[in-house]
């Protein structure tokens, strides 16, 4: 079963949330498009792991941060995509829905991916709180989050 292609639909549907404009995203879909699903992940059906062939993939770490979501929906179908943060040329992704089944790939997307400072959520349409962090005098932006008090070091 596995390693095995990145089926079209699986391609189109991790696709649509990654923006070919933005360098970012973009550079995940070209990861993606030279990787195969060489595994399932821990948490059942549509959860999936990307990576090199390899005879006998490591498995066993932990799902990393969430890089991208989105909800993908056309009249017939909706369900949510989820990629996360490459680690050890390993990308975790998950369907919450079988969708090698689906067959009307005319799909309308919701995801963050697409957000620009000023426009509204794209799942709420309302305001989006935004934060302005200004750079230190060595022009370093670093977010401290409020639980674990560990520091984040930003481009």
């Amino acid at each position: 079963m596995y390693p095995r292609e990145i089926t079209n639909i699986e391609r189109t549907c991790l696709f649509l949330i990654l923006p070919e404009n933005k360098p970012g995203y973009n550079l995940y879909r070209k990861k993606i498009a030279g990787m195969l699903v060489i595994g399932d992940g821990k948490f059942g059906e549509g959860n999936y792991i990307l990576g090199k062939n390899d005879p006998d993939p490591d498995l066993s770490f932990p799902s990393t941060p969430v890089f991208a979501l989105g909800t993908l929906y056309n009249g017939t179908e909706k369900f949510d995509v989820i990629i996360h943060e490459e680690t050890e040329d390993k990308i975790e992704i998950w369907f919450d829905k079988d969708i090698n089944e689906i067959t009307d790939t005319s799909f309308n997307v919701k995801s963050y991916s697409y957000w620009i400072p000023g426009m509204n959520s794209p799942f709420s349409d309302s305001k989006v709180r935004e934060i302005i962090i200004k750079p230190n005098e060595n022009n370093k932006k670093y977010l401290q989050t409020k639980k674990t008090k560990l520091n984040h070091m930003l481009d």
